[in-house]
């Protein structure tokens, strides 16, 4: 997430969504969750999509960042589906419910097998 906000010349301050990598695992969740708070803190709307998607395996980062885009375009930040609580261990600040926005910049979390991690960020045109 760092690199990501580097490249793009920004700073935390500037993301107003991030999709969750959320694989609904109890410790990658909470890890997930925590990092995101240590460099956002808990201002920063997060939600997950697997509980709409499932996981995908191979398609779950391009479906994941295809969401990040959407809410830009659309204005709107997708809750966590079928989840009625966060759990609190998570540290970030999960939506449960959509809601609309007018953010500019979205972060997608992509975790794979074996270490192959990325952060993307997406911005929207003026």
């Amino acid at each position: 997430m760092q690199r990501a906000l580097a490249s793009a010349g920004l700073g935390p301050t500037s993301i107003g969504y991030i999709n969750l990598h959320g694989t609904a695992t109890r410790s990658n969740d909470i890890t997930e969750g925590r990092a995101v708070r240590e460099l956002f803190g808990d201002r920063v709307p997060c939600s997950a999509t697997k509980g709409a998607t499932g996981h995908l395996l191979g398609a779950a980062g391009i479906t994941e960042a295809i969401v990040a885009m959407h809410s830009l375009r659309e204005r709107w930040l997708p809750g966590t589906v079928n989840t009625r609580t966060s759990d609190r261990e998570c540290a970030c600040r999960v939506l449960l419910e959509g809601m609309s926005s007018e953010h500019r910049y979205a972060l997608s979390n992509s975790f794979g097998f074996g270490g192959n991690n990325c952060s993307v960020i997406f911005g929207r045109a003026s």
